[in-house]
Parts: structure tokens; sequence; C-alpha cells
């Protein structure tokens, strides 16, 4: 895992050794006051943290979700409001809540189908996620009540990648090789990039903001190419790293 200072473009390697299984990207959050970066593995499901920053002779990983556990995390986010992580679960097709060092386990929200990839708003309030039953991105309230569809799209899959600009006001999301964008309420949708390529198997696999541009992972079996576009007509956005 590296850190890429995105200013002075230079990159500091964080963490070695992460056990990986396949060519999707690891689902990476942090918390905005205290000196974590979470990581999910969904493959292993299992949730990991490292320290930063820190002394890199204080850095270690440490086990949050263990793989021999009774969960199966996909996704996650880090609600830095309120000291919680939030994440999908395969094994419960549910959204989890936990405390910053996995303890006190709770479902807040219960699906017949399963639950993708996930953001929390903690600003307002909310977690968006990936719904399988319908192919949609619903948002409830940080304690599962308030279920509501936002977006409703059939092509939109588990797969599907969701970030949150909070001070713009819109949703980002990936739909293969496609992003698109959307108000909270699911409205003005706009294709503001799409990637096309020959083969069927390349797909965007991670995606984040930054000042005024978009930041994607492009999977190109067997190599991870990162790219970045400017957004126009948009506000300055807040990053998720």
């Amino acid at each position: 895992m590296y850190l890429v200072n995105l200013n002075e473009t230079t990159v500091t390697k964080l963490v070695v050794g992460i056990q990986r299984r396949t060519h999707d990207s690891l689902k990476i959050d942090y918390h905005q006051t205290k000196p974590y970066i979470y990581w999910v593995d969904s493959y292993y499901g299992t949730i990991h943290r490292t320290c930063y920053p820190c002394y890199e002779n204080e850095r270690k990983i440490e086990e949050i979700i263990t793989k021999s556990s009774l969960y199966h995390p996909h996704s996650l986010a880090i609600d830095s409001e309120h000291d919680n992580i939030y994440w999908s679960d395969k094994n419960h097709k549910s959204i989890i809540r936990s405390e910053l060092d996995g303890s006190n386990k709770l479902p807040v929200l219960n699906s017949t189908a399963g639950i993708g990839h996930i953001a929390v708003d903690s600003n307002n309030g909310w977690i968006y996620f990936m719904d399988d039953e319908i192919g949609s991105i619903d948002k409830c309230s940080l304690d599962g009540n308030h279920k509501t569809i936002v977006i409703s799209d059939s092509m939109l899959t588990r797969d599907s990648r969701i970030v949150i600009d909070s001070t713009g006001g819109r949703i980002y999301y990936t739909i293969g090789k496609i992003i698109r964008s959307s108000t909270f309420e699911g409205k003005f949708t706009e294709e503001i990039q799409a990637y096309r390529h020959q083969y069927s198997w390349n797909k965007i696999t991670g995606i984040d903001l930054h000042g005024e541009f978009v930041h994607r992972e492009i999977t190109m079996f067997p190599k991870v190419n990162y790219q970045e576009f400017q957004i126009s007509n948009h506000p300055p956005y807040v990053v998720s790293v």
C-alpha cells in the first residue's frame, strides 16, 4: 500500500505483504481526525487497519475482522463523526456497524439479496449503498432507518463503486467502464467519463475525488492503471483516499 502526495507528487510505502487473491482493488478508507487507514479484502472477508501519520517503527497491521469470523465484509466506510465502521457483509446480506477496533458489531440494515459497495455521508447522516435486489443505489440513515431508492439503473451491479461529494451534493458511481454522476436525489444524471476498450474484462475498479479531479483505477487484466481527469462546471471536492 502506497501513499501518494498529489501536491508534491511523492510516493511513500506504507504497508507491504498484503495478502490478495483478486485483481479488484482493495476498498480503502481513513479516519478524518484519528491516525487510522482501513482496508477490506472482499475475497478473504477481512478488515485491517494501520496507523498514519505515525512513526514507521510504530506502524503495524491490525486485523479488525478476521477471515475465520462469522462475517465476510465486501466494502467499508468510516464514519469519522461518530467513530464507527460500516461495512456490507456477504454472509449476512446486511450492513454492519462496529466501533473502530471492530468491537460491538451490530446489523443496521438487512437485505433479501445482497449489498455491494457503500459510502457514508457523515455530514448529513446517510449511508449510500448498492442494493443487488433491484439494481439500485439506496440510502438509509446511520441507524438503518428511512431506506430510500436514490438511483435505479439496470446496469448497476454489486461491483459498482460509489463515492460521495458532500460539498457539491452529488453521487459518483461506476458501471463497468463508465462513471456517472447524479444529485443526492438521483436527478440530473450525467455520464461524465467512459473508458472504451476492445476487451470486455477491462473495468473501473476504483474511484475517488480530489479537488476538481476524479481518480479512477482501471483493471486491464493482468495490469492495473491509475488515471485522473478533470470535471468542469462542478465545485471543489472532498477527497477520500
